[in-house]
């Protein structure tokens, strides 16, 4: 059930990142989306720090190595540097394009 929860704090920001990056594009949210972009990077890293603390807090008294449950940070830290910044750059090309559309209408 750990397991479970730290995994989902690891795919939080960047599913947030879309979810806000989709409002932005319909024109709902008026943050732009550098700002998005750098927020959703920043509670990436911490919930990768929030998901190995929640892990090795939770590992059973005898437990002499955390080493699993560091992986975490650096599974959280891949997440978060790969998938936000290629759907920021996603979510401009189509903010782009949009704009540019309704311009030469």
């Amino acid at each position: 059930m750990v397991f479970l929860l730290c995994f989902l704090l690891l795919i939080v920001a960047p599913v947030i990142h879309i979810i806000w990056s989709i409002l932005h594009v319909q024109k709902r949210v008026k943050l732009p989306l550098a700002a998005i972009t750098i927020l959703c990077l920043f509670m990436g890293v911490a919930f990768s720090i929030l998901a190995t603390y929640i892990d090795v807090h939770n590992l059973p008294a005898g437990t002499r190595c955390a080493t699993p449950s560091v992986g975490f940070i650096f599974a959280g830290f891949a997440i978060t540097i790969v998938v936000i910044p290629v759907t920021a750059i996603i979510f401009y090309l189509i903010n782009y394009h949009l704009s540019k559309k309704i311009i030469s209408t």
